[in-house]
Parts: structure tokens; sequence; C-alpha cells
């Protein structure tokens, strides 16, 4: 499955939520994978905290980010991985670090120092509805 959904120049937050996500790896066949292009214009943030949401959800997870996102000198996307099955890391880094655009791929310890920190995006808590109060 691909999630690859912009509002202009960030992710909307209701494909960024662990209930989002919840509901992915529910339908998500056995050895299936979860991709999301997401970015973030204004600080690298919000992709950390879609990356601490994902391993909340998946045990197998990594990042493919570009060097000069990783290290926080411009802004730009992140394509994150999720998936129940064990993923091929070390083909996907072969590839990644290969292409015109090298990237790096974060996963295991890498990719929890990275996330270190973010909190993972929720949906928001409804607020409870009103009480009448009772007229004499």
């Amino acid at each position: 499955m691909v999630r690859d959904v912009f509002a202009g120049d960030s992710t909307p937050r209701h494909v960024s939520t662990r209930e989002f996500l919840l509901d992915v790896d529910r339908v998500l066949p056995p050895g299936g994978l979860y991709l999301a292009n997401t970015v973030d214009r204004t600080s690298p943030v919000g992709i950390k905290a879609e990356v601490a949401t994902l391993r909340s959800v998946f045990p197998h997870t990594a990042a493919a980010i570009e060097p000069g996102v990783l290290r926080g000198r411009r802004h730009g996307n992140a394509v994150l991985l999720g998936s129940r099955s064990p993923l091929p890391v070390a083909a996907l880094a072969r590839v990644l670090g290969a292409g015109a655009a090298p990237a790096r791929l974060l996963h295991g310890e890498a990719l929890e120092d990275y996330a270190a920190g973010a909190h993972v995006v929720l949906d928001p808590v409804p607020a409870a509805p009103a009480v009448p109060v009772p007229t004499t």
C-alpha cells in the first residue's frame, strides 16, 4: 500500500496518525508493505513524528532520506516503510546509495535514534458532549 497524499506542502494529519496506521495494518495482507511519502517543509519534526508513529505500529520499519534532509540542512521528502515482515534493508540501502540522487536508508537503531524524542501522532480526542444543566 502506498500513501502519497499532500495538502500544499504538508501531509494531512488524518493520514499520519497511529489510528490510521492501525487500519492500514489491519488490511495489509501477510508480508504486505506500507510505503508513505512524507514531507516537512518547516522542520524535520514532522518526519520524525511520522517515524515514531510508524514504529509504534509496525515491527519492521525503515526510512529513505536524502542526506541534506537527514542532517537538517534542507527540507524535503522521506519515504517511510513499514511491515510485519522483515525488510530487505541491505538490498534497499545498496540501491538507494547508488542512484542519481542518493538517499540513506535508516533502520533499526539508526532510525530509533533519528526519531528519539518525537511523539506518536494520534487522532484528536473528541470533546466530551456538553451536559445540559437542569433547570428548576
